[in-house]
């Protein structure tokens, strides 16, 4: 009966010794940034408005940005608001009527949410552009 006992703390401290390394051996997760050039679109009734979101990484952490909307002609519109925490993003368009927000999840390359605007929530989805433009106009939020 005591060789059973000792036989069984043995067998649970190896897989506790076990699964430790196991973890010590997996890699981190990489860290994934906001900062770059998206492309995507909002999913208002009817079609999809093409957007393009460049994002970038101030002092102290403070993120700037700016909305293109061909559609619309609205070039390097200022970004407010623009909030990263954990995979939950959060920006709004500032100085627009309605007060437009986007709400997603980044994962990976590729951020996907919902757009709010005076009232209406409409589905929007971003990725990663090829070609990084971050040269925003300076605007902090």
């Amino acid at each position: 009966m005591r060789l059973q006992r000792l036989l069984r703390a043995a067998a649970a401290a190896a897989l506790v010794l076990a699964s430790t390394a196991a973890r010590a051996q997996a890699p981190a997760p990489a860290s994934v940034s906001l900062a770059g050039h998206w492309d995507g679109a909002i999913e208002i009734p009817g079609t999809k408005l093409g957007v393009d979101i460049d994002f970038k990484s101030g002092e102290g952490g403070v993120w700037s940005g700016d909305i293109s909307i061909p559609a619309q002609n609205a070039k390097d519109l200022p970004l407010g608001g623009i909030k990263v925490e954990g995979a939950a993003v959060a920006f709004a368009i500032q100085g627009v009527p309605g007060e437009p927000t986007f709400k997603g999840t980044l994962a990976g390359d590729s951020i996907a949410g919902t757009f709010s605007q005076g009232g209406g929530s409409f589905p929007f989805s971003l990725a990663r552009g090829a070609t990084p433009r971050v040269e925003t106009r300076g605007y902090a939020p």
